[in-house]
């Protein structure tokens, strides 16, 4: 190489300063011509240069002539093997030049981690501040040490370069002067400012360009007096990062940190959750708090980043949020407000009006377009919104269009068009996806998602090979979206045999083990989910302090969802009618999980006939709770109000009469009011407001109940093989062969190998469905 030095700075400069040694001292030889012909190659200035590649190949023709200087030559052939080694020796050196030298090569070189600080105008200012001139340069780089993320280019570097562009005490350069200044120092940014005041009032300004193209980044401003010109540079400083990492200009003014680590911490975090990289977002985020504990829009945006992931250690942003919500803008805290949604116990539309209102606050801003179109995603099918897709995706488009790289939107839009078939759209999303990052959390399950949708079975094939490398996130998708579409079943099984197989934390292979289970009882592999569940999830839950009734409850739950023994579930009804409140309770207490339990032995019993004993778990929730039936806020109740709701319907279907229909309104009204997030209530809610309105023979009206399902990967699943037999047998019966085909093929699809306990159930759906086909 021409130059050398210990760090990359170093060579640069000697490639603006320093003349090269002769190359024959190196390579004593070579023959003068050739070291002669490298060095006018490696002139500073273009005008010393070979002008033409004419004139050059000219020379480098003689150099090869036999005769000429010492370089061998071979007769008879005539070898051209030196002249290529020659013009590849001088490739290299002219490529060398040209990188640092000419601009449309340049940008190769670029670190676009590094900044370029010229020194500042201070035409017109106080005399006194002349010493800010090159003196801000020496500030920022205290301050841009590379912890913050950007890192300045030496002063002195700078300096000199400036100087051999033509800067000086009273001279200052342009801007394009100042970017190729930048491009030859390899920095992929450049801050031009100015110094303007008298006395002791000052004011900062500055600009961060783009290298090699010069657009503007940010620009900033900044009034302080003489005494604070340090504090004034931080101010500086940190106003063009955050602009730089994507911050609007009205959002400055809440970002509360002095500390520029902590702010760069934010900012990477930011770009990550937009990218899609959730995990690195959270330890970004956690990093901003650790640095400055009052950094509340930190708080705010890892609440955002904690609904798709979550740190192994437990770490969650949310109680911390909560506590510095009063530090938010007005604007913020409504989007706060809409992002803990998820985490209380909210109504749908409430949840809908908290984003719609983040949204007018911040239409600026793709995470609320997203957020909004979420719940629509996930919930407005359960609430009987006949156009919820059709909302989501509009909502997504939305976020897209403020943001092409917004990963989160960018996932839904493409299950969409896999789901509905659109080959084209998914390729389109798929390359968008990739485009804008590579290493998102969810890579693995896009591309398993894209190749059955397009049918590769070579990329298909390449994710299955890597399953084992696949995280918690890639794998719950694949099994909750193939179960839930009915695709990919073999992986489905293989993901749920991973997942089994996976170690980690306690509460880690808790949820390993709950999703492994709750996949292998889906497909029908019930004696794979017992050992899964009594065998090795409960003995860990156990040790972590979970109750001593939990064996009743899976043993009542699983029977409910009809994959249990029903002389256990007798058993575990009896039991937990005899446990109080006192000795069920969680470590703490937890007055949901107890609601959901018993409405779940209300459920057992009035599913077996036994409406006396359902009445009496009904006015037990009640008593037990201090209130009286629907009678609750819209907030927290929202669990209780459905559990006394679909115990009160069951209770009346005894009687029948007004009393029942009355009952099924009421129920019907409480399920659209959506989210109660206890124990899924819901799921278990609409397949008995299906059976209670087909049992009225209002078969239509059950059948629309029947498909009212929330899409939550994470959810119930379990139940959908009922969902999907009850729904196939409402669609004969009103006329729709299409949808009982669809969905009596579903079922067929999850459970294609059931085990001997579900044979007959499984049997029965494929007779049905061979009639139906005519077969």
């Amino acid at each position: 190489p021409p130059f050398i030095g210990v760090t990359a700075q170093q060579v640069l400069a000697a490639h603006l300063t320093e003349v090269p040694e002769p190359l024959d001292k190196h390579r004593s030889h070579l023959p003068p011509g050739l070291a002669a012909c490298i060095e006018r190659c490696l002139e500073k200035n273009p005008a010393d240069r070979w002008q033409t590649a004419e004139e050059l190949l000219r020379q480098l023709e003689a150099i090869g002539t036999p005769g000429h200087g010492s370089l061998p030559v071979r007769e008879a052939p005539r070898s051209h093997w030196p002249l290529v080694a020659a013009a590849g020796l001088i490739a290299v050196a002219l490529f060398a030049t040209r990188a640092w030298w000419w601009p449309q090569t340049a940008a190769a070189a670029l670190d676009p981690e590094a900044v370029a600080v010229i020194p500042f105008r201070t035409a017109g200012a106080d005399p006194q501040l002349a010493y800010l001139r090159e003196g801000i340069v020496d500030l920022f780089n205290a301050r841009l040490t590379g912890s913050g993320g950007l890192r300045s280019v030496a002063p002195q570097t700078v300096i000199n370069g400036w100087r051999r562009s033509g800067g000086s005490d009273d001279q200052d350069i342009s801007q394009d002067q100042a970017v190729a200044l930048s491009r030859r120092l390899g920095a992929g940014q450049v801050i031009l400012g100015g110094v303007v005041g008298s006395g002791n009032a000052v004011e900062l300004s500055a600009s961060l360009f783009s290298v090699p193209g010069g657009a503007v980044l940010a620009n900033a401003r900044v009034m302080g007096n003489q005494d604070s010109i340090t504090a004034m540079v931080d101010d500086l400083a940190a106003l063009l990062l955050a602009q730089q990492g994507g911050e609007s200009e009205r959002r400055l003014a809440t970002l509360t940190t002095p500390s520029l680590p902590a702010l760069r911490a934010y900012l990477d975090g930011r770009s990550d959750y937009r990218h899609g990289r959730y995990y690195s977002a959270l330890t970004q985020y956690r990093r901003a708090l650790e640095l400055d504990s009052t950094f509340a829009l930190a708080a705010l945006e890892a609440v955002f980043a904690n609904d798709w992931a979550f740190l192994p250690d437990g770490w969650n942003p949310v109680e911390i949020a909560i506590g510095l919500r009063d530090r938010l803008s007005a604007r913020d805290q409504a989007l706060l407000d809409a992002a803990l949604g998820g985490y209380a116990n909210t109504t749908f539309d409430l949840r809908i009006d908290r984003w719609n209102r983040a949204t007018a606050l911040a239409p600026d801003r793709p995470e609320v377009w997203y957020g909004l179109g979420d719940v629509w995603y996930h919930w407005g099918d359960m609430i009987g919104i006949e156009d919820s897709r059709e909302r989501a995706a509009s909502r997504f488009q939305r976020a897209l269009a403020l943001d092409s790289t917004f990963a989160g939107a960018i996932e839904h839009l493409l299950e969409l068009a896999a789901s509905d078939g659109d080959t084209a759209e998914v390729r389109r999303l798929n390359a968008l996806y990739f485009v804008a990052d590579s290493a998102g959390d969810h890579a693995g399950f896009m591309q398993w998602r894209t190749a059955l949708a397009l049918g590769d079975e070579e990329a298909l094939a390449g994710v299955r090979s890597r399953l084992s490398t696949l995280d918690l996130g890639n794998l719950t998708r694949i099994l909750g979206v193939g179960i839930l579409e009915g695709v990919g079943v073999q992986d489905v099984e293989a993901v749920a045999t991973e997942l089994r197989r996976r170690d980690g934390t306690a509460r880690q292979r808790l949820g390993h083990m709950s999703f492994a289970a709750r996949g292998q009882e889906t497909l029908g592999h019930l004696a794979t989910a017992d050992s899964i569940w009594y065998g090795e999830f409960l003995p860990v839950e156990g040790g972590l302090g979970g109750r001593d009734d939990r064996n009743y409850i899976f043993d009542l739950y699983r029977d409910f969802v009809g994959v249990g023994d029903s002389a256990k579930a007798a058993q575990a009804a009896v039991a937990i009618r005899g446990l109080s409140v006192r000795d069920i309770s969680l470590k703490g207490g937890d007055w949901y999980t107890w609601i959901g339990d018993r409405c779940l032995v209300g459920l057992w019993y009035a599913r077996r006939s036994q409406p006396a004993k359902a009445a009496e778990m009904l006015e037990l929730v009640v008593e037990r709770s201090g209130v009286t039936a629907v009678s609750f806020s819209q907030e927290v109740p929202v669990s209780l109000e459905l559990c006394t709701s679909v115990l009160s319907a069951l209770v009346a279907a005894e009687t029948g009469g007004a009393a029942l229909t009355t009952a099924i309104a009421e129920l019907d009204s409480v399920i659209r009011t959506g989210l109660a997030q206890t124990r899924n209530l819901e799921a278990e809610a609409i397949l008995v407001l299906a059976q209670l309105q087909a049992n009225q023979g209002r078969t239509a009206e059950a059948l629309a109940t029947v498909r009212r399902r929330a899409y939550w990967w994470s959810g119930d699943l379990q139940l959908l093989p009922n969902y999907l037999r009850t729904e196939g047998t409402l669609a004969a019966e009103v006329g729709d062969t299409a949808g009982a085909i669809r969905a009596y093929q579903h079922y067929l699809t999850l459970r294609s190998d059931p085990d001997p306990r579900l044979r007959a159930e499984t049997d029965e759906v494929r007779a049905e469905l061979a009639r139906l086909l005519g077969e």
